[in-house]
């Protein structure tokens, strides 16, 4: 077996953070042009390390696009674009750690730039990788991420599949499960959009992501009125007319409730049904309502964290 493998089998995937800047180039302000900046999803995780007020200035540098992520490339431009000086209290360190042990070594890495005459720490593209994609998209304001299309595409693609299975139910048949296999593409279609602004406001550490997502207020407010979706009268999928409130891992049997009570544990709810789905899918075809209700709930809840948000 092993002469007949080709060069991806035997690579592995190291994915590290970008770390901190040189010691003693703590004390230098930073550069911000994508998720730090202020109002940009990430900008509330340093916001308390912030020492006045950051300042906005235009650089002549071309922002690249990977995959909806911003990344400076080290190359002139001559379209400037937005971005914002800011410094930080002491102990500096802890603001780069927040900033850095969040971004992909893969994306960034740390450089000492001149702008405007003084010297500030920025996360560039890594200049030995070759990049993947030309910048495209963000135009002269650089990135802001309530322009980004995918989350209103998505929640409108799912908000219209919703509807359109109320409009006309299915005769839903325990040995036929392709309106299951419906519902569930369409769950994981919601957790693309929440992977995505997990990843962009808090870094690449999914499971810690998603217990902080679990502690912002609006998700908390939220889950109180939709963690039960279908409602004691509500639409069911299936004859049982049942959801389940407690979730077992398909990897470890580590259970999570659904629990308005619990934000933390319900956000591992809805994640764990998530990487269920994913890796090995639901097959009891008495567990559709459980899907369909976690999909009805996320979905409201995801729409008033991302609203709120958007008020930072």
């Amino acid at each position: 077996m092993g002469k007949n493998l080709d060069d991806c089998y035997n690579r592995r995937r190291i994915i590290e953070s970008a770390g901190i800047p040189k010691k003693e180039n703590l004390k230098l302000p930073f550069l911000s042009y994508g998720f730090f900046k202020p109002h940009q999803l990430a900008y509330s995780q340093i916001e308390e390390y912030v020492k006045g007020t950051p300042e906005d200035i235009e650089i002549n540098y071309e922002l690249g696009n990977v995959n909806g992520v911003p990344v400076l490339l080290n190359k002139s431009s001559h379209s400037p674009i937005k971005a914002n000086i800011i410094k930080f209290k002491y102990p500096e360190r802890e603001a780069y750690k927040t900033i850095g042990y969040s971004k992909n070594m893969h994306l960034y890495c740390w450089k000492v730039i001149t702008v405007d005459g003084q010297k500030v720490n920025v996360l560039m593209y890594p200049e030995n990788k070759p990049f993947p994609e030309r910048s495209h998209g963000f135009g002269p304001n650089g990135y802001d991420w309530r322009v980004d299309p995918v989350f209103k595409n998505i929640l409108d693609y799912v908000d219209f599949n919703i509807k359109g299975i109320k409009q006309h139910p299915f005769n839903y048949q325990w040995d036929d499960l392709k309106p299951f296999v419906y519902v569930q593409s369409l769950y994981i279609t919601l957790w693309s959009a929440i992977d995505r602004f997990l990843t962009f406001r808090y870094g690449h550490t999914k499971t810690m992501n998603v217990k902080k997502f679990s502690i912002e207020p609006s998700f908390k407010k939220s889950l109180q009125k939709n963690y039960n979706a279908i409602g004691d009268n509500g639409f069911y999928l299936s004859h049982q007319k049942v959801w389940q409130d407690e979730i077992f891992s398909a990897e470890d049997l580590e259970s999570y409730k659904l629990n308005p009570k619990n934000s933390t544990c319900s956000a591992l709810y809805y994640y764990t049904l998530r990487n269920n789905v994913v890796h090995s899918s639901k097959v009891m075809h008495d567990e559709i309502d459980t899907v369909w209700n976690a999909l009805l709930g996320l979905k409201e809840i995801f729409q008033d964290v991302l609203e709120e948000v958007k008020k930072e």
